[in-house]
């Protein structure tokens, strides 16, 4: 399989070559909103109560595509007004950071207790 490149369609930006856990990798960011924030990681519905209060967030998400092909680590965050979340509150942010160096890993994620 040929190697993945940043998608310019999208909006994405070649930021060079890095090493990710000792394997090379392309380096990437594209600019995102709350939306696409929502159905790329759900679980940050668990945090905030779904879409509504995100949808006017922006931020961005780096990733890193190693020479397979395959995606290897993400980090992105997004960030935008608070007050539907808690009166009075002016400003939040959400942060994810994964890395799949162990892909043959079975991986479960459960909301929190």
């Amino acid at each position: 399989m040929a190697p993945r490149h940043c998608d310019q369609r999208i909006g994405g930006d070649a930021l060079g070559i890095e090493v990710v856990e000792g394997a090379t990798a392309r380096h990437c960011r594209v600019a995102i909103d709350g939306r696409t924030f929502v159905a790329a990681f759900p679980q940050s519905s668990w945090l905030v109560g779904g879409l509504p209060p995100l949808s006017r967030w922006r931020g961005e998400v780096d990733y890193w595509i190693f020479l397979d092909g395959e995606v290897g680590r993400i980090d992105g965050a997004v960030s935008g007004s608070a007050g539907d979340l808690h009166p009075g509150a002016l400003q939040a942010a959400l942060r994810v950071q994964l890395t799949a160096t162990g892909r043959d890993e079975p991986v479960t994620l459960v909301p929190p207790a």
